[in-house]
């Protein structure tokens, strides 16, 4: 899942996660669904090659949360924020996060209990924490 107000806002790393999402395995890619809150969520979805479902911009807590909550992994490359909203929304409804160390952001991902953290702007080890965290989550999905 990735969500932003504008998914296009350079700060938001909404070219870092395509990046990303390219470089996935394609092993990955056929398990992949990405759900996007935000516009411009369909550009993403024709760029990587991956089924996306597009909420555009949600207004409602009770809708908000329970895309959260049906997502297996939070997906923030962002290139500038403090302790962004999203990644609180996150955490209340226990979906894991990977985003970069930057800002407050590594006040909010605890790396190996809430998610994971990777070097400011570096791609591959975002790609790493994604695939790293999926793994995780499709182990707890297969042992209930």
């Amino acid at each position: 899942m990735f969500g932003a107000a504008s998914l296009q806002d350079p700060r938001k790393g909404g070219d870092l996660l395509l990046d990303a999402l390219s470089n996935l395995p394609n092993s990955l890619k056929t398990e992949t669904v990405l759900l996007t809150i935000g516009s411009g969520g369909e550009a993403i979805a024709e760029t990587v090659g991956i089924p996306t479902l597009n909420l555009d911009y949600v207004a409602r807590d009770r809708l908000k949360s329970l895309a959260y909550s049906a997502a297996d992994l939070f997906l923030f490359p962002t290139r500038a924020d403090n302790l962004p909203l999203v990644l609180e929304e996150s955490m209340a409804c226990g979906t894991p996060m990977v985003s970069f160390q930057i800002g407050g952001i590594p006040d909010l991902v605890r790396p190996g209990i809430t998610g994971y953290l990777a070097a400011p702007r570096r791609c591959p080890g975002f790609l790493s924490g994604n695939c790293a965290v999926a793994r995780r989550q499709a182990i707890k999905r297969a042992n209930g």
